[in-house]
């Protein structure tokens, strides 16, 4: 199995996660949601653009508009998760300014954190049953 889908795994087992009644109610949750991770996920290969992030979160069935995708971007930048800058390229010879982002140490000590935190919880689940 690549990393890549092993991330794409984690996260749709992630996503569905409910917190059921039988957990210890003083977990230190993950300072990352859901979203935050996958997009740290995403960055994890390297430097991309906005519209690329934008359609990784779509491919998971995650529809966000532009203002909502980028208003989560900046929160990630002001929390030192994700470093951004903007690129021009070129695009049928009109120059085109866009975002691109990059995972800082930070965001990396996050996913890993938030990724460690969710393992040992599947890690403690009862087994049978659909474990909600």
């Amino acid at each position: 199995m690549t990393e890549a889908t092993g991330r794409r795994i984690f996260f749709h087992v992630m996503s569905h996660y409910v917190v059921s009644s039988y957990m210890d109610e003083s977990l230190n949750l993950p300072d990352i949601t859901h979203l935050q991770f996958l997009v740290l996920s995403g960055l994890r290969d390297g430097t991309r653009a906005g519209r690329d992030l934008r359609a990784l979160l779509a491919d998971h069935g995650v529809r966000r508009s532009a203002p909502a995708f980028y208003q989560m971007m900046a929160r990630l930048e002001d929390a030192t998760l994700v470093a951004g800058s903007y690129e021009t390229r070129v695009d049928n010879g009109q120059a085109i300014k866009e975002r691109r982002y990059e995972v800082t140490p930070a965001g990396e000590r996050a996913w890993e954190a938030t990724r460690e935190f969710y393992q040992g919880q599947f890690a403690t689940q009862p087994q049978g049953g659909d474990g909600v």
